[in-house]
């Protein structure tokens, strides 16, 4: 499953990594394996403390998903994980 939303993250990252000029392309690999586990991490976490209907709501309310507390969750973790690990200050990250 991992490598499945890994898979998408890669697919999707075009213009959100790839093209940023905050990131380096030596570290666009390990950008998108942080937003990759990133998601992974804060979905995961919600479905084991019995918020299924909060990650479903995800896929259901499109329109609205900027203002979703798991996006945002996820957001401020990968600001983080992107801060730490290749030096993104977090504002920048969090754009």
């Amino acid at each position: 499953m991992f490598e499945n939303l890994l898979e998408l993250v890669k697919e999707n990252a075009q213009d959100a990594i790839v093209n940023n000029s905050a990131i380096s392309n030596e570290h666009n690999n390990e950008a998108i394996k942080e937003a990759s586990s990133s998601i992974q991490q804060v979905l995961g976490g919600a479905v084991q403390n019995g918020n299924l209907q909060d990650v479903l709501s995800l896929f259901a309310d499109k329109q609205n998903i900027s203002s979703n507390q798991l996006v945002g969750n996820i957001v401020s973790q990968l600001s983080e994980s992107l801060g730490t690990k290749i030096g993104i200050d977090a504002s920048t990250a969090s754009i």
